[in-house]
């Protein structure tokens, strides 16, 4: 049967989520969705951004660690994937995101953890490359940029 929306259903651009630790990517089922997501953009001309953070511990089960994992699963749209990249950085990869926004994603994620611990360092990559004619006398310029954290670049 099907319910009638309730205003507040319309008001967050999140939805609830079931997600949990245990719900992480492994890094190669990460790996499989940023393909998805290149296929998916270079078929339909969009855009997405994947945003690494680095784990302060290399121990996955460490509290600062489960803090990080725990405060971006928080973030995430129902959309997004998060996971594992590899044994040192947590990855979100946010469809139809360009590098601005997945710098404000990145910066809010900070700003949360920050309260409790020290800023993870993290890099934004975008695909597909965005270039601006001119930009340094020889037409080479990526619009990625670094929030001072980490760096910014391209898929």
């Amino acid at each position: 049967m099907l319910r009638r929306p309730l205003t507040n259903d319309f008001n967050s651009r999140r939805l609830p989520s079931k997600r949990s630790l245990q719900s992480l990517l492994t890094p190669e089922q990460m790996n499989i969705a940023i393909q998805r997501e290149s296929a998916r953009a270079d078929r339909n001309g969009g855009e997405f951004a994947l945003v690494l953070f680095r784990a302060q511990s290399a121990e996955p089960h460490s509290l600062s660690t489960m803090r990080l994992a725990k405060t971006v699963l928080r973030r995430v749209r129902a959309t997004d994937d998060l996971g594992w990249y590899d044994e040192q950085h947590i990855a979100a990869l946010l469809p139809d995101t360009s590098a601005a926004g997945a710098w404000r994603f990145a910066d809010q994620v900070c700003m949360m953890l920050s309260r409790k611990a020290p800023r993870p360092l993290c890099s934004v990559y975008s695909y597909p490359t965005k270039w601006f004619a001119g930009d340094d006398n020889n037409g080479n310029g990526d619009i990625s940029s670094s929030n001072g954290n980490g760096d910014g670049h391209s898929l």
